[in-house]
């Protein structure tokens, strides 16, 4: 749903109908994981895990790159971004 309505913002209408192939940039699906559970500095999720029938090949994949906010989790990209760095140390116990 999200992807779609992203993809209505880029694409103009008249594009969107025509008969060859329309060029779309690849996603890419983060979210930020600042929870109180433990969880590893960085994992992937996949919409395929949660398809009630499961199947070796879905048709229609999704993976998402969860990456753990929190200051003990240590991960880069509290070095490369001030901004999450502080919103990490401002929501530690």
């Amino acid at each position: 749903m999200y992807i779609g309505r992203a993809y209505e913002k880029i694409v103009p209408t008249r594009d969107r109908y025509k008969r060859g192939l329309v060029k779309l940039p690849k996603p890419e699906f983060y979210t930020f994981y600042n929870g109180t559970s433990k969880m590893e500095a960085e994992r992937t999720l996949y919409l395929s895990d949660a398809y009630k029938i499961k199947d070796g090949d879905p048709m229609l994949e999704l993976k998402v790159r969860v990456i753990n906010i929190n200051s003990a989790a240590h991960h880069e990209i509290l070095e490369k971004c001030q901004v999450l760095n502080e919103y990490s140390m401002f929501n530690s116990d």
